[in-house]
């Protein structure tokens, strides 16, 4: 846990954890609702930014193909920018 009393992922007490606070920090921007940090290692206490992935949760799977389609389109707009 790292202290980020202004980070809006804060618990009461105004830590982070440090995982999740690195990755805003390389990012440049909160964590959107779905995202989480992936330690690629599988070593949780491993905090180097090059052991850290982003993942983001997929839709449940039976999804209708226009429901697909539209959240495809929002991945894209969301992501294409940093990641494309």
């Amino acid at each position: 846990m790292v202290y980020a009393p202004d980070s809006p992922a804060r618990n009461p007490k105004g830590y982070v954890l440090e995982h999740r606070q690195l990755m805003v920090e390389a990012l440049g921007r909160e964590l959107f609702d779905g995202e989480n940090v992936h330690h690629v290692n599988g070593v949780k206490d491993d905090n180097r930014i090059k052991n850290l992935e982003l993942w983001v949760t997929s839709q449940p799977s039976g999804q209708r193909p226009q429901d697909l389609v539209s959240w495809a389109r929002e991945i894209l707009e969301r992501y294409e920018q940093d990641f494309g």
